[in-house]
């Protein structure tokens, strides 16, 4: 009878709070509100975003996250969620750091999940060498050249081939 008694209160304790985390998502009248929130929420403004991009009905932002004086910068990627309630801020991931002494420039391979469960495929990276100006990127569909931002020398795109098909030429 008490292990009985324990798992309903465990039971409980478990669903009551998954509702309170329902409720802790804020929602907002318009995808500005929510984006600058958001930005608030992780201690950022406006200015640390390098992209807001529509990609599959969802609205995804590329940000740069700066660690407190030690000039080093993180990717953060966020999707707005939009539902009959308005638009909410959502980050899945972790921040992508990089970190190296030994190489021109690094990248990676990530997925994000969206609200909507839409898995997007990112690759991600940053340019250590001050003489690249720009990477370009082959492998998925037509060459493109991808930004490196100021600050924190990131790079980043959206691409649907496995990461192992893409490659990464810097541009000098």
């Amino acid at each position: 009878m008490q292990k009985i008694i324990l798992i309903l209160l465990l039971a409980t304790v478990f669903l009551q709070g998954c509702s309170n985390m329902e409720r802790k998502v804020q929602w907002y009248q318009t995808k500005e509100e929510a984006i600058n929130n958001g930005l608030e929420k992780e201690g950022l403004d406006r200015s640390t975003i390098l992209s807001v991009e529509e990609v599959n009905g969802e609205t995804i932002i590329f940000y740069e996250v700066e660690e407190k004086n030690e000039n080093f910068y993180a990717l953060g990627i966020a999707v707005i969620n939009e539902s009959n309630k308005g638009y909410s801020w959502y980050r899945s991931s972790a921040y992508l750091a990089f970190n190296s002494t030994e190489r021109d420039y690094m990248s990676a391979g990530t997925t994000i999940e969206t609200p909507r469960k839409q898995a997007l495929s990112v690759l991600a990276g940053k340019v250590f060498d001050d003489t690249i100006k720009s990477v370009v990127l082959s492998g998925d569909g037509q060459e493109r050249e991808l930004q490196i931002s100021d600050r924190g020398r990131l790079f980043y795109s959206i691409h649907e081939v496995p990461f192992a098909n893409l490659e990464i030429l810097p541009i000098r």
